[in-house]
């Protein structure tokens, strides 16, 4: 082998190592950005969830306070009654 090829050798080991690196700080970002996007997906989902929750529970007391307006209108009804 040759000087010339071995320098030549020499510049594709540290062209492929730097490639490398760059891979797996690239293969590094991705992993945790795809980490975050799953969090912000399960987020999303509780927060979903807790929202349609509420809005059941508000239909819920709505509802009641309807029934509990119309016993009131029923009692009081019967207590004019002679």
């Amino acid at each position: 082998m040759t000087v010339n090829m071995k320098d030549d050798q020499a510049r594709v080991e540290g062209i492929f190592a730097a490639f490398n690196e760059s891979w797996r700080v690239y293969w590094d970002a991705y992993v945790e950005l795809q980490n975050q996007l799953y969090e912000s997906v399960k987020a999303a989902r509780e927060v979903s969830w807790l929202a349609a929750k509420k809005t059941k529970c508000l239909k819920l007391i709505d509802a009641i306070e309807v029934i509990r307006g119309k016993i009131a209108i029923t009692k009081q009804g019967l207590q004019t009654k002679p």
